[in-house]
């Protein structure tokens, strides 16, 4: 083994809680584990010198997550232990570190290029087109999720469609399109939550969305078409919790779009809970 790694308790505001899940940490052969997502901070592993002789140390170049990609490339060279039990304290904080990082900027970019050049020690294989979609997945989610706690709207907003316009094919591939719809609403969501006009909002917004695959033939505009359903669908239900009148009549408009775009929507019984408010608005 080239390196050994325990768990960190996670303290902040709600439950302490042992990161990573004991039951999810790779073992072994770590890589395409931690391409997919994070494993370890430096506060709770132990590291061969050998190992960083092979793999090297910290990029100094880089403005964030230089851990993540030191750790990706040391998962590369040698095998990863994980020894289940806490060696360490983290104070997870909305002020700590972590969040001045992601709310400093260069995070949605330095986390594509660390991806890109860790991809690229693999040998040219069969797999590996397959292995990168996953991947850009993955971390497409994770960093949308990250900007959205960090208050980031317009950046997130700006993520998103820099990634649908690069890789158009997340929304015609029926594996990728849970996560992917569940990104693109996080961003419909807090634009329609921070706007007076969040139809009007969503329109303009759903505009964006559609024009990232606009010419690329008949599977990404079916795809797009049940990506912007669920949009509608998911901003009809965040306003309906609300409990504002003039939110209550904007849920049922949504919900009236969510079913144009893909009529089996009305499948679902909430989507005809917000039609009703449409119609009796």
């Amino acid at each position: 083994m080239g390196l050994v790694y325990g768990q960190v308790m996670v303290t902040g505001d709600e439950t302490d809680t042992p990161w990573p899940d004991a039951s999810r940490a790779p073992y072994g052969n770590a890589f395409r584990a931690f391409l997919m997502e994070e494993f370890i901070i430096p506060c709770h592993v132990m590291v061969r010198r050998e190992a960083f002789e092979k793999a090297g140390y910290f990029d100094k170049s880089l403005r964030t997550m230089g851990h993540y990609d030191m750790f990706l490339r040391l998962s590369f060279y040698v095998p990863f232990a994980f020894v289940p039990g806490p060696v360490a304290i983290g104070r997870f904080s909305e002020q700590g570190k972590w969040f001045t990082n992601v709310r400093g900027g260069g995070y949605e970019q330095t986390v594509p290029h660390i991806i890109e050049r860790a991809l690229a020690l693999l040998p040219d294989a069969a797999d590996r087109t397959e292995l990168r979609r996953k991947v850009l997945v993955s971390w497409f989610s994770q960093i949308t999720y990250w900007l959205e706690k960090a208050g980031k709207v317009d950046r997130m907003r700006d993520h998103v469609l820099n990634t649908l316009k690069r890789d158009s094919w997340m929304v015609t591939e029926r594996w990728a399109l849970g996560s992917v719809v569940q990104s693109i609403s996080m961003v419909a969501c807090a634009l329609a939550l921070a706007s007076d006009s969040p139809i009007a909002t969503m329109r303009d917004f759903c505009a964006e969305v559609r024009a990232t695959t606009n010419g690329h033939g008949f599977r990404e505009w079916l795809g797009m078409k049940r990506v912007l359903a669920h949009l509608w669908a998911a901003v009809g239900s965040v306003l309906m919790k609300t409990d504002s009148s003039r939110h209550r009549w904007a849920a049922g408009h949504a919900a009236l779009y969510s079913v144009l775009h893909n009529p089996t929507q009305l499948r679902r019984k909430v989507m005809l809970k917000l039609l009703a408010h449409a119609i009796l608005g």
